[in-house]
């Protein structure tokens, strides 16, 4: 499997290099999930891993809750390195030690309340799971006839929509963002693109309603700009990258790389508004198969 950004060095992944090459690693590596332990990982996600995907609402909150856990440790992990990038202004002049202290509490800051939003989502994800009532959980999901040559996993804030609208703004500390989950997975039969949010958010709906506007034709193209705008857990099969133009293959990574908060804060290239319109590259040759939604259900 290829990985972008994931499997690369930290300070090398925020700079704008285009060019770079794919990261290649193991199937297991890029599967592979340790954000529990055996035992609870084989018992709480035996509806996913050992039944076919159906779309059932008991797997489609499995996929959410594993998204969200791994956005979760994401996070708690960056704090963690910046403990340690908060020591290596040592010897540097008093205003580059700031700059430095002033940019690492910034961004802890934004790390922070996102991960007391993550929290809170989790324990809302594990009273569905729990209690088996998936009431409050809604879906969006495409179903393909043929394996994705792209996998994903993950949760995002709503901010953008695919009208190339601009929903949320962030950054702001007292405000909590509407978040929704996606995971481009494999199954028994084809593949499946799989989004869920709690129903309270409501500006990840209006993202969803825009996807679901399109035509067969542009879902896959659209679903593929959303995995690589927002997420750098996606892994790629190495025929398919490299079977790319390479023009084709500098714009899907232009879109991983917008947006990477640097080391010091920096973003030189920050995500536009219209990131998720059609930009004209069809970089897969999937078909729909159907879709099914709770959209219509909800008020």
């Amino acid at each position: 499997m290829y990985n972008l950004l994931r499997h690369g060095n930290a300070f090398k992944q925020s700079r704008w290099d285009i060019d770079g090459g794919a990261n290649k690693i193991g199937i297991r590596d890029a599967s592979t999930f340790r954000g529990f332990c055996a035992r609870h990982d084989d018992q709480l996600f035996a509806p996913l891993e050992k039944e076919p995907f159906r779309g059932t609402a008991e797997q489609m909150a499995l996929l959410g809750y594993r998204a969200l856990c791994y956005e979760l440790i994401m996070k708690e992990s960056l704090l963690d390195v910046d403990e340690l990038l908060k020591e290596m202004d040592k010897g540097q002049p008093l205003s580059v030690q700031r700059f430095h202290q002033e940019a690492l509490s910034i961004r802890d800051l934004g790390a922070g309340k996102a991960i007391e939003e993550l929290e809170q989502q989790k324990s809302r994800y594990e009273k569905m799971l729990f209690s088996k009532n998936y009431t409050n959980l809604a879906h969006y999901v495409v179903f393909f006839p043929s394996t994705p040559e792209v996998v994903c996993s993950g949760i995002a804030q709503a901010t953008h929509d695919f009208f190339g609208n601009k929903v949320a703004e962030l950054g702001h500390l007292n405000i909590s963002a509407d978040w929704l989950t996606f995971s481009l997975i494999a199954t028994d039969d084809g593949g499946a693109a799989v989004f869920t949010w709690l129903t309270d958010h409501f500006k990840s709906k209006d993202v969803i309603e825009t996807l679901n506007s399109l035509p067969d034709t542009e879902q896959p193209h659209a679903i593929i700009r959303f995995a690589f705008e927002f997420f750098e857990n996606t892994y790629l099969s190495p025929e398919w990258w490299d079977s790319l133009e390479k023009q084709v293959q500098i714009q899907l990574k232009e879109r991983q790389l917008r947006d990477i908060i640097g080391p010091w804060g920096e973003n030189e290239h920050p995500r536009p508004d219209n990131c998720l319109i059609d930009d004209g590259v069809r970089s897969v040759h999937w078909t729909v198969q159907s879709r099914m939604t709770s959209l219509t259900s909800q008020q």
